[in-house]
């Protein structure tokens, strides 16, 4: 007799998670690293050299709030503020970029983004571990 879907699932839903807990967890440790930087060439008149580094701020955001989500259906909504933070964010970016503000992206950056980062990185970083811990030991031929 054959295994449950569910149990025949479990492996490729695991993996995605672990990948996007991995990607997720680059992404935060990129904002600490490089958004004090884009911050000041924002401030310098660069924002149209940089749209690149920020439509990549963008979608990293994006999908830290869809994993946030997911983790928060999994965590009974502990990630909620967070999530909310990550939307707001992306907002305000985006509102700030049509409008070529730079100087409102980069404030949105020092003033939200980057303090708010450490907290996301320890989140997604405690996550990671966990899933980490409670994936199952691949099988061995030994006997």
């Amino acid at each position: 007799m054959g295994q449950s879907p569910d149990a025949t699932d479990r492996p490729s839903r695991d993996d995605a998670r672990l990948r996007a807990l991995s990607t997720s967890l680059r992404f935060v440790e990129a904002v600490r690293r490089e958004g004090t930087r884009l911050s000041r060439r924002l401030r310098a008149g660069q924002g149209e050299q940089v749209r690149g580094d920020l439509e990549a701020l963008i979608e990293g955001l994006r999908s830290l709030g869809e994993l946030l989500a997911e983790l928060d259906g999994a965590a009974g909504g502990r990630s909620a503020e967070d999530r909310g933070l990550v939307a707001r964010v992306l907002r305000d970016l985006a509102a700030l970029m049509a409008r070529g503000d730079w100087l409102g992206v980069a404030e949105r950056i020092d003033g939200v983004l980057m303090p708010a980062a450490p907290r996301w990185q320890h989140l997604v970083a405690a996550r990671l571990e966990a899933a980490c811990a409670a994936r199952p030991e691949p099988a061995t031929g030994d006997s």
